[in-house]
């Protein structure tokens, strides 16, 4: 899992104020790309990674969908500017991903 401990102390020279900053929290970030993930955000597993959605996204194949396509989702039947493959010739636009893919339990 990809966390780091972090506080905001700032090492006050008096001594401790108890401002609340000392205060140890986990930081998460994505497996792949590094980027820390704020409060709120979601994490998705992906063969065992823990990725932001970014590259979540990244890992399936996507098409932009114009004037010739097909531009219907499979799942929801609304019609997307982009759509993802997550099964042969099964096409998904974001939401619907969204909604399939995997969360990470963040504490």
């Amino acid at each position: 899992m990809g966390y780091e401990i972090d506080n905001d102390c700032v090492g006050c020279p008096q001594g401790c104020v108890h401002c609340g900053r000392d205060v140890d929290r986990k930081i998460y970030f994505c497996d792949e790309c590094g980027t820390t993930i704020d409060y709120g955000e979601d994490l998705y597993i992906y063969e065992g990674k823990e990725l932001c959605w970014e590259c979540y996204k990244s890992k399936f194949n996507e098409k932009l969908c114009d004037d010739c396509d097909d531009s219907t989702c499979s799942e929801c039947n609304r019609e997307s500017d982009y759509l993802y493959e997550v099964e042969h010739n099964l096409w998904v636009c974001e939401d619907c991903l969204k909604e399939m893919a995997e969360r990470v339990e963040i504490e």
